[in-house]
């Protein structure tokens, strides 16, 4: 984000028209007290994937220019400039190597997640603009 703060770019290694995934930090906090609530049988080591939408760079650009009022570019970086980037931040070697091999490029939204917040899942669209539902 601080591309964005500092330089009005957002830099990604995926092409405009590629998605990238989103989630409301509220619905990742839902999951998070409904499970601790829980007993720790109930969930045990399990591990949940949480996608609440799956947003083209270019949207997320346009998103982005309309909620901040100025003009937003796209950079495509390539993993050597995404690895250095993240060195750059002050992450460990290993985390700056391995992240941006491993962003993943998601082509649907977790099933599951509505079960897990008890609604469907906010989007980005919906976050930009306010009209979040938030029943819990």
């Amino acid at each position: 984000m601080n591309s964005i703060k500092t330089a009005n770019v957002i830099v990604d290694k995926v092409d405009l028209e590629t998605g990238r995934q989103c989630i409301l930090s509220n619905d990742i906090g839902l999951v998070a007290a409904d499970i601790l609530q829980d007993p720790i049988e109930k969930h045990d080591d399990a591990v949940y994937e949480m996608i609440g939408d799956i947003v083209p760079m270019k949207d997320c650009a346009g998103l982005l220019i309309k909620a901040l009022g100025r003009e937003i570019s796209y950079i495509r970086a390539t993993l050597v400039d995404m690895y250095h980037r993240t060195i750059e931040k002050c992450f460990p070697l290993i985390l700056a190597y391995d992240f941006p091999m491993y962003l993943r490029i998601p082509n649907q939204v977790t099933s599951g997640l509505s079960i897990l917040i008890g609604r469907e899942p906010v989007t980005l669209a919906q976050w930009f603009g306010g009209k979040q539902d938030h029943p819990h």
